[in-house]
């Protein structure tokens, strides 16, 4: 009774520690991915609000002075650059600039980058509005940004938000784009898929090993029942043995000591007659 008793709580206990273990492992993920959606929503939020503050640097009429590229030679375009590069760095954000729509393209305006091979402004070739995830947003009066993924057509590893420029009609003049690069996000993701791979793996050993130690205690008390119950067998079998040879003996022996007395008898009555 005690050893079913011990083999059940054997039992009990793997079941037991496997679910927790299962559990654990399911809230593990869970919470990750919670993390990993709020830090997205997070960076996309601070995109966006930074877009808005630098929609709010420069007016849409301002803007309107720089037409032709012969415009990026004069003192206000050359300071715009010097403001938003100086926004940029304020901001923590990797590039500003503006854009304008134009027959179905958006024109680049200008923007913080004085590396003149990524540079953008009035000479630049103009973007598909397709092409240009979020601008479609801004251009209807709302803030738009891309995803993860989702980046404008030349820019891949860039994460963007965009923000309307609104002239006194209220018309949407301008937008104002700003991009950080989005190599937090997917290292962050890359680190969290090989944590799940390995949580997995983890998992996958306990429960494996846990049967194999379930499997092997129940050999292992299998080999000791049939132990003892040969070792019953085998008492019985020599105490029968033991005992057969022991009930000869000693009806051979009460029968010596009956002829015994017998003859002893016997012999006293002789004398007794003589």
């Amino acid at each position: 009774m005690k050893k079913i008793f011990r083999a059940r709580a054997v039992l009990s206990m793997f079941v037991i520690s496997s679910a927790a273990v299962i559990l654990m492992s399911l809230y593990t993920g869970t919470l990750i991915g919670f993390l990993m959606r709020e830090m997205s929503r997070n960076i996309e939020g601070r995109l966006r609000e930074t877009s808005r503050r630098g929609a709010s640097l420069i007016t849409a009429e301002e803007l309107g002075n720089f037409r032709d590229v012969r415009d990026m030679e004069l003192p206000e375009y050359k300071d715009l650059r010097l403001r938003l590069r100086d926004f940029a760095a304020d901001s923590d954000i990797l590039y500003v600039y503006y854009l304008r729509a134009a027959n179905g393209m958006m024109q680049y305006i200008v923007d913080n980058d004085f590396d003149e091979a990524t540079r953008v402004g009035l000479d630049t070739v103009s973007t598909d509005i397709a092409l240009t995830p979020g601008v479609s947003d801004a251009l209807e009066g709302r803030v738009g940004s891309s995803t993860l993924g989702n980046y404008m057509y030349g820019w891949d590893g860039l994460l963007s938000a965009y923000s309307p420029i609104f002239d006194e009609n209220g018309n949407v003049a301008a937008v104002c784009g700003v991009d950080i690069n989005d190599e937090l996000i997917v290292e962050a993701r890359k680190r969290v898929r090989i944590l799940q791979v390995l949580e997995t793996i983890a998992v996958v050993f306990v429960l494996v090993s846990g049967l194999f130690c379930l499997a092997a205690y129940r050999r292992e008390a299998k080999i000791a029942r049939d132990a003892n119950v040969a070792k019953s067998r085998f008492l019985s079998r020599v105490g029968h043995e033991m005992r057969t040879p022991l009930a000869v003996m000693s009806s051979s022996a009460q029968v010596a000591a009956a002829l015994h007395r017998k003859g002893v008898s016997g012999a006293g009555e002789e004398k007794f007659y003589k």
